[in-house]
């Protein structure tokens, strides 16, 4: 009785785990469509900014 609750435990912080691992991989994601989703002309003038402050 006792190892199959162990077991049940285990199995549950493995799904823990792999749920934890699929949010955090979904937020990466979406910050770097987020990023690549920025406008041109703002990566220009950010870049022409921190060229003439430079």
């Amino acid at each position: 009785m006792y190892t199959a609750n162990l077991t049940v435990s285990h199995l549950s912080l493995i799904n823990y785990s792999v749920m934890f691992a699929l949010t955090a991989s979904a937020l990466t994601l979406r910050q770097i469509n987020l990023v690549m989703g920025i406008p041109e002309w703002v990566q220009i003038t950010a870049t022409y900014h921190w060229q003439k402050h430079a």
